[in-house]
């Protein structure tokens, strides 16, 4: 209200995230954007060293979408959709359907991703007609196993429920997951074969998904979908 009345001498010069978002709430309701503009930059260049994930984050992106601060709420709404453990909700705030569950559709799609590049892992190994050998695929299939137990990603399912997940720990463990070193011959018809360290890798088609993935999650974000959601509710 010091502000809209030009009371200017009385706006402090840093908000905390949570007066920032109540701010957000009084300004989203009586669209009064413009009057605040000039001192909102301030408060966000203050935030910006803040901008990390956290239990605030939902209350980072309410002040990006209101102030339509388009890279803060790129920035926030990536750290959502990677660390998020389950369905990300508006929390009561002033925050779209559209963007909410643009945000959910994505995690969910990265991690049921992550997790089918297992499954298509085992699928490969453990097919009747090797992909190599009965020796390769036998070795790659234990390895791949015990990875899979290591890492807590034992009874992970591209079906199943993805809740407790976050992106940023599944992609860690995947690519934590260790190829097994062994040797074997490079040609058994030669008169004297000499042994070769085998050059198949248990995680092809997991590494392949990994960089897959992080494009995807870029490219969301290059989208800017939030423009579409303020065309909607603001017209």
């Amino acid at each position: 209200m010091n502000v809209i009345h030009g009371h200017l001498r009385d706006v402090p010069t840093s908000l905390s995230i949570e007066k920032f978002a109540k701010v957000a709430i009084v300004v989203d309701y009586y669209e009064c954007h413009e009057v605040l503009k000039f001192v909102c930059d301030k408060w966000f260049h203050d935030l910006d060293s803040a901008f990390s994930y956290s239990k605030d984050s939902i209350l980072y992106m309410l002040v990006s979408w209101v102030f339509r601060r388009d890279d803060e709420m790129k920035l926030t709404s990536d750290l959502i959709i990677r660390h998020s453990k389950g369905q990300v909700t508006a929390q009561g705030l002033p925050l779209p359907g559209e963007v909410m569950a643009a945000i959910n559709v994505k995690r969910e799609e990265a991690i049921r991703k992550l997790f089918s590049s297992i499954e298509r892992s085992v699928e490969r190994f453990s097919s009747d007609e090797p992909v190599c050998s009965f020796e390769c695929s036998s070795i790659m299939l234990g390895a791949l196993t015990r990875e899979r137990k290591r890492t807590g990603l034992a009874d992970a399912s591209s079906t199943g429920c993805v809740d407790g997940y976050t992106i940023t720990d599944v992609m860690r463990k995947l690519s934590s997951f260790q190829n097994p070193r062994w040797y074997g011959f490079d040609d058994p018809n030669n008169d004297v074969p000499s042994p070769a360290v085998h050059t198949c890798r248990m995680n092809a088609l997991i590494e392949e998904t990994l960089i897959q993935v992080e494009r995807d999650l870029e490219a969301f974000q290059a989208q800017q979908y939030w423009h579409f959601a303020r065309r909607i509710t603001r017209g």
